[in-house]
């Protein structure tokens, strides 16, 4: 038989060793084993090659694995959408407080020389109307009060660091206004200052403009600036005959006053008013009130913001009595 080489026998190793090649060529094999060192190497050698390849895992073990990589990835997915929102809340506050201490936090003082006071003058009643615009244009939205103890009172205005132009022609950039300086001397002492006001003065402290001081001779307020601190907007003129004790209004379930609360008799064409405080469309009513305890309801009347009504009470021809507009 002709002797096979080794690099044949060395082809069919990997056969030999797995067991798969054919009954001849195994027999082939064998006997060149017998005689070649060399070959017999080659084989121990892929035996060892064999042991040495890592073990497959089984099903199960791989489906753990995929399971544990799974947790992993969910949990580490979970760290970063925490961590996330996190920073997403950080970096917001964050610019939310720089815009609200720049844009809308009041600590910045107007300075007295864009603060122009005019038309000072006595009301009817006693208290002091002015007027305050500020001259730079720019839009105000707060105003603190500020009593020094010492007799001086002041309207400070404060602005954001950022100021806004004004966009309307009227507000407290420019408006009339009033002050009671009894009433803010009673308000005074309600916060331990038992000191009469001797002035007031519009801006801080430090930098501000003189509105008034005792003493100060003021004009009396002319009509126009009457009719902007007249408050009623409801007057009821009694052209009635009859007895009539009070008049009330009647509105959301409130009451907004009652004239002649000690029972004497209103004259005829003598007037009450009330002011119902109302930013919307308000529907209310008039209860007369006779001297024999009878109490009249009128129908419903709408008033609106900034309107005013007169309303009379009448005598009808079979002695009963209506309010009309």
């Amino acid at each position: 038989m002709t002797k096979i080489s080794c690099e044949i026998i060395k082809d069919l190793l990997p056969l030999y060793h797995d067991g798969v090649c054919s009954d001849q060529s195994k027999q082939l094999v064998d006997e060149h084993l017998e005689e070649c060192e060399s070959c017999r190497a080659e084989l121990a050698q892929i035996a060892a090659n064999v042991q040495l390849q890592p073990q497959q895992p089984t099903a199960k073990e791989e489906d753990k694995a995929i399971k544990n990589i799974a947790a992993h990835w969910h949990k580490s997915k979970l760290k970063a959408f925490v961590k996330g929102i996190i920073i997403t809340a950080i970096i917001c506050g964050a610019a939310f407080g720089i815009y609200y201490g720049l844009c809308c936090w009041q600590i910045v003082n107007v300075p007295s020389d864009v603060i122009k006071i005019n038309d000072v003058c006595y009301l009817a009643d006693g208290r002091i109307a002015y007027n305050v615009r500020l001259t730079d244009g720019y839009d105000l939205n707060y105003v603190r009060f500020e009593n020094d103890g010492k007799g001086n009172f002041y309207f400070v205005p404060l602005r954001p660091v950022i100021k806004h132009k004004a966009i309307t022609q009227n507000g407290l950039h420019n408006t009339y206004d009033e002050f009671d300086i009894a009433e803010y001397n009673a308000y005074g002492q309600e916060k331990g200052i038992d000191v009469t006001i001797t002035a007031v003065y519009y801006g801080s402290p430090d930098d501000c403009v003189l509105i008034w001081k005792k003493g100060m001779e003021l004009p009396a307020a002319s009509s126009e600036i009457e009719n902007m601190f007249n408050y009623d907007n409801v007057i009821v003129t009694n052209n009635s005959q009859q007895q009539i004790t009070s008049i009330g209004i009647q509105f959301d379930d409130q009451s907004a006053g009652i004239s002649n609360g000690d029972n004497s008799p209103l004259k005829s064409g003598e007037q009450v008013s009330f002011d119902l405080p109302i930013d919307k469309q308000t529907a209310f009513t008039i209860e007369v009130t006779l001297a024999s305890g009878e109490t009249i309801t009128s129908q419903s009347f709408t008033l609106l913001p900034n309107e005013q009504l007169n309303l009379y009470i009448e005598d009808n021809d079979d002695s009963s009595i209506s309010v009309t507009k």
